[in-house]
């Protein structure tokens, strides 16, 4: 329930809800008109450049794929510098420690700790 801060019909920055609290959380014009109340945004600042191979690496996994010689997932694993990428073939169930056994063998035990 809106209604104009005058007599006249005003753009929405004229208008004032009269809505209860519940009101508030689906009102539009009180949802825009809320005050800001973090801190103030500063520059943004560049992400370093790894200085060698596998110093920095990211690590995701392609799910949910169809089964292939046992697996249905895929460990992707990416050097920040080069974008040499490692698919490593795993299945849906695998746990923290086996990720960290392949993780392991295919990087570390090759290009050594990150």
């Amino acid at each position: 329930m809106l209604k104009p801060t005058t007599g006249l019909p005003q753009p929405a920055t004229g208008l004032k809800c009269l809505g209860t609290l519940n009101d508030v959380s689906t009102c539009d014009i009180c949802q825009k008109e809320k005050p800001q109340r973090h801190a103030l945004i500063g520059l943004l600042q560049p992400i370093p450049i790894p200085s060698q191979p596998f110093e920095v690496v990211s690590m995701d996994f392609i799910p949910e794929l169809p089964l292939s010689n046992g697996f249905n997932n895929i460990l992707v694993i990416v050097d920040k510098l080069t974008k040499y990428t490692i698919f490593i073939p795993t299945t849906t169930t695998i746990i923290e420690v086996r990720t960290t056994e392949l993780f392991f063998h295919n990087i570390i035990s090759k290009f050594g700790i990150p």
